[in-house]
């Protein structure tokens, strides 16, 4: 299917220039009524990746009293959905409610990250079967790209790998080391050697900002097709990216992020006192 129509009537994006005033939620719905019902059903998974993060944080908030957080938009449930998704699991997709039917009763006792990383690794799973070559390719960069990252922290903040990580831990196990097989990795994602650098500055804007970068170079390199459905999902990529900075470049978003960040940090720093 083309889509030809469509692609021509949707607002430009450039991540140079997020304060755009897209309306964000009427843009995506737009897609998705003239989606073919196939394209729209894979199209689901991108914006799954909200979903994710919202039914997380009801956990958090539910088993480790932290406070609720706000919806991250688009997403495909409401909040009513997810606050009582412990009473209807399976109306939501399969790897999501393998999650919470398999995890639910360690909920209070697992730690966050670990928890986060594995409904993340559930859903990697779940996409790297999907019947679309660019999704999959996508899923499977992006998380390449975590790893990588990874791999870098973890040469500077000296953390070790634990059992439930999401990353490739070949990739980011040869990026902790100087060696040859850091040498291998840097061949075929060249961005590396830059993105180190703006990883060493610790300022979370700014790496934010490199890493939404290479993710957007990725997608263009990646979209082969003309008008097809490949080029809609690469879109809506792009437009989820520029959505996100839009609200952390709001009045107190940035600085709110840079102290997030500071906290994360501090932790970090924390953790590695005790090690020693």
């Amino acid at each position: 299917m083309r889509y030809y129509y469509l692609i021509a009537t949707l607002p430009d994006l450039s991540l140079e220039e997020t304060k755009s005033g897209i309306d964000f939620g009427e843009t995506i719905e737009t897609i998705r009524r003239n989606l073919e019902p196939e394209d729209e059903a894979l199209l689901r998974y991108l914006l799954l990746r909200n979903d994710n993060k919202n039914l997380l944080g009801v956990i958090f908030h539910q088993y480790h009293q932290l406070p609720l957080p706000a919806m991250v938009q688009p997403c495909l449930f409401d909040e009513d959905t997810m606050v009582e998704f412990t009473h209807h699991p399976h109306d939501f997709p399969e790897y999501m409610a393998d999650f919470i039917t398999s995890f639910q009763e360690r909920f209070a006792d697992m730690g966050m990250a670990a928890l986060e990383n594995q409904l993340l690794l559930s859903f990697y799973q779940a996409v790297s079967v999907l019947n679309d070559n660019f999704i999959r390719d996508y899923f499977a960069f992006e998380r390449d790209l975590r790893s990588i990252i990874a791999g870098l922290n973890r040469g500077v903040y000296e953390f070790s790998s634990g059992t439930e990580m999401v990353e490739n831990e070949r990739i980011s196990e040869r990026l902790s080391h100087e060696g040859a097989g850091a040498s291998v990795l840097m061949k075929t994602y060249p961005f590396i050697e830059s993105l180190k650098e703006v990883l060493d500055t610790k300022d979370p804007t700014q790496i934010e900002k490199a890493v939404d970068t290479i993710i957007w170079q990725y997608i263009d390199t990646a979209n082969n097709g003309f008008f097809d459905r490949q080029q809609v999902y690469g879109y809506v990529l792009r437009l989820l990216m520029i959505r996100r900075w839009t609200m952390l470049e709001a009045q107190d978003g940035v600085q709110h992020f840079r102290q997030l960040s500071e906290r994360v940090r501090s932790s970090s720093e924390k953790m590695k006192t005790k090690l020693i």
